[in-house]
């Protein structure tokens, strides 16, 4: 299964090697999902990437995009809209 949906929040349960749009992240599920479900009140869409590898933060997601060039491409934009704090994260 790729997609575990948690409510309206997306929780991802497997790595898709997409690349994703990180605009949070938190050390407690529960933060996340808190925050999640404000971006969903405000009309997004957001996934939550759960820790892996060496991190343990719960790591909330508003895009995905199936390259790094085209993830690379939208991030300046998307910057603008969501804080120069958003970054990309390949999962």
């Amino acid at each position: 299964m790729r997609y575990i949906v948690a409510g309206t929040t997306t929780m991802l349960s497997t790595a898709t090697g997409r690349t994703y749009l990180i605009v949070s992240s938190f050390i407690s599920e529960e933060l996340a999902r808190k925050h999640a479900d404000t971006l969903m009140a405000s009309g997004e869409n957001p996934s939550i990437i759960p820790p892996f590898g060496q991190s343990s933060q719960y790591r909330v997601a508003l895009f995905d995009y199936e390259s790094l060039d085209e993830a690379q491409a939208a991030l300046p934009q998307r910057r603008e809209e969501y804080g120069s704090d958003a970054w990309l994260l390949r999962y």
